[in-house]
């Protein structure tokens, strides 16, 4: 699941923080490195996105 379906599922749980409860549950799965690789392939992939829209 990505980060931004899992943050909108906590949000609808009521999570205080959602943002950083999914990335707390992605840091269990994948840990630190793999989390900021996945961070990192989605800001190039942002970033592609909006170059792309110009």
């Amino acid at each position: 699941m990505s980060f931004k379906k899992r943050k909108a599922q906590f949000a609808a749980r009521g999570a205080r923080n959602p943002g950083g409860l999914a990335y707390y549950v992605g840091a269990k799965k994948y840990g630190k490195a793999g989390m900021a690789l996945k961070a990192a392939a989605g800001r190039k992939k942002a970033a592609a996105k909006r170059r792309k829209g110009k």
